[in-house]
């Protein structure tokens, strides 16, 4: 009891000056910005999508293979995206920092990294039959 007695004491005493009124105010902006401001589910993973041209079925196997480890849940994820009006099937593999599509249409990808703004690539064997990549920005 004594204790909420020196408290009222203190909030009356403290309600004189303009300082406390300031202090309210500020934490009540804190407030607002926190709540209309800040998303409730903030995601920091990069989206990345990868178009594989022509590239030997071996060679899709072991990248499946490979994506599937550092999956988070190690299974292939089957999505649609929609691009540009249309619905395209893809591939989702999640890991900690990014979530990676595969996709099967090149137009797909340049139109996502055209129009959405997504980091996009295409993956193709050059003509030393070594593995290539075309960025799409």
């Amino acid at each position: 009891m004594k204790l909420w007695h020196s408290f009222k004491k203190d909030l009356k005493l403290a309600s004189k000056s303009y300082y406390f009124y300031i202090e309210i105010a500020m934490a009540i902006i804190l407030l607002a910005i926190l709540l209309v401001v800040v998303p409730e589910e903030f995601d920091s993973r990069i989206d990345e999508y990868i178009y594989m041209e022509d590239l030997p079925e071996a060679f899709e196997d072991y990248f499946y293979t490979m994506m599937l480890e550092d999956d988070l849940d190690h299974k292939i994820e089957v999505v649609e995206l929609e691009v540009d009006k249309r619905v395209v099937p893809a591939d989702l593999f999640e890991s900690e920092g990014t979530r990676i599509y595969i996709v099967d249409d090149k137009e797909t990808i340049i139109k996502l990294a055209e129009d959405e703004r997504e980091f996009s690539a295409i993956m193709y064997l050059d003509e030393n039959n070594e593995l290539a990549y075309k960025y799409y920005m």
